[in-house]
């Protein structure tokens, strides 16, 4: 038995009180050895059984990755002696690890009705605007006549983070977080999307219908370079200025994966990193190849890393037909031993499950265990970051 998501339940007032950048794990995982789910189906009852009379949400949890064991029920700790009577036999889904943030796909209300049962609002999802954003704040940034939200916060050198479709969903922020614990600035543009909102299908297509007819991001065309770029040297050159270091790190995801690579034309930018790079659209055998910007800006790219001694990081999953390898091929050839490629595994069979349509890295494909290989690809991007922006510390 298995599923794709499987639902925690919690108090609201438990959920609130949670550092959402931290994976979650109950003090009663201590004595028990796992955390408490439920299905789809399952959901409403057991909110009847142990949560009545209670405000009460339930956190969608994505499986990929995650050690979740169908076992038979077991009363949760504390639970009343009504509620653990004798049930109907059945499987239960049991959660034998601590839950990411990046797991979690939206937190989902329940609504007790008036005969006690439970309604499940699987339409709705509850935010937390004190915490959305992590420990970023919300400024209005107006570069070459065109203002959009940045979300800013840590210390140390800045790290501008370009984030991937949807928009600047939970899983970028958390990421952010991750940059902020290892003693970065970040700097995180809005450039489509709802900041803060949770990825859905739909809200991922249309997401993507907007970018696609958006003058911004007309790189679909081999070897274009997006105006969007040019904004973003603009915010590089800011961050360097406001928060001082070497130079200004940069990592584009999906669409912007290889907005990073033009972002080197601005001096300030010495550690540029490209997670999937997806533009141009791989349709055509020459945009399989093609890596996002114009022959000319390549060539500046190029003879600019080999004089300063720079270096350019790529990460990817072998499987994923947006970022085919001919991509990183080119990378390969134009920059030499200049470009790190980091390719995951996803070829059916691989020894870490990782699944065929894996494409986010960082985000919705990272699974947050130090045997796994995206948890080692992000801990290689930190270090390749700190040797850059830091170089006085000691890696980790």
């Amino acid at each position: 038995m298995s599923a794709s998501t499987v639902f925690h339940l919690m108090p609201r007032a438990t959920w609130l009180a949670w550092p959402t950048h931290q994976p979650y794990m109950p003090a009663s995982m201590a004595s028990e050895g796992f955390i408490h789910a439920s299905t789809h189906e399952q959901l409403a009852a057991s909110a009847q059984r142990y949560y009545a009379g209670q405000d009460v949400v339930a956190l969608q949890v994505r499986t990929a990755g995650l050690d979740v064991r169908f076992e038979p029920a077991v009363p949760p700790p504390n639970a009343s002696e009504a509620s653990a009577r004798p049930r109907t036999p059945g499987l239960f889904p049991h959660i034998y690890e601590a839950i990411p943030p990046t797991a979690i796909e939206r937190v989902v209300p329940l609504q007790q009705g008036a005969d006690g049962s439970f309604n499940v609002l699987f339409d709705e999802a509850v935010t937390r605007a004190d915490q959305r954003f992590g420990r970023c704040n919300e400024r209005k940034l107006t570069f070459l006549g065109v203002t959009r939200s940045v979300f800013v916060g840590g210390a140390g050198p800045a790290v501008v983070i370009m984030h991937e479709i949807p928009g600047l969903h939970p899983g970028v922020f958390t990421f952010a977080e991750r940059c902020i614990d290892a003693g970065f600035s970040v700097y995180l543009p809005s450039m489509f999307g709802v900041p803060g909102q949770a990825v859905t299908a739909a809200y991922t297509a249309q997401s993507l219908a907007r970018a696609c007819v958006s003058r911004e991001f007309s790189v679909w065309a081999t070897d274009r370079n997006s105006p969007m770029v040019d904004w973003l040297r603009q915010l590089a050159t800011l961050a360097h200025h406001e928060r001082g270091g070497p130079g200004v790190g940069a990592i584009g995801m999906c669409l912007t994966g290889g907005f990073a690579l033009g972002m080197m034309v601005e001096p300030a930018v010495i550690a540029p990193a490209l997670s999937q790079p997806s533009l141009p659209c791989a349709v055509s055998a020459k945009q399989r190849s093609a890596v996002g910007i114009d022959d000319a800006t390549l060539q500046h790219v190029c003879a600019r890393a080999e004089r300063e001694q720079l270096s350019v990081l790529g990460m990817r999953f072998t499987g994923d037909v947006m970022v085919p390898s001919a991509r990183f091929a080119s990378l390969q050839q134009a920059l030499g031993a200049r470009f790190i490629a980091i390719e995951i595994d996803s070829s059916s069979g691989n020894p870490h499950g990782v699944p065929r349509t894996a494409h986010s890295v960082l985000t919705l494909h990272f699974v947050d265990r130090a045997d796994h290989p995206t948890y080692q690809a992000l801990h290689q991007l930190i270090e390749f970051f700190q040797q850059r922006l830091q170089p006085t510390t000691q890696a980790c």
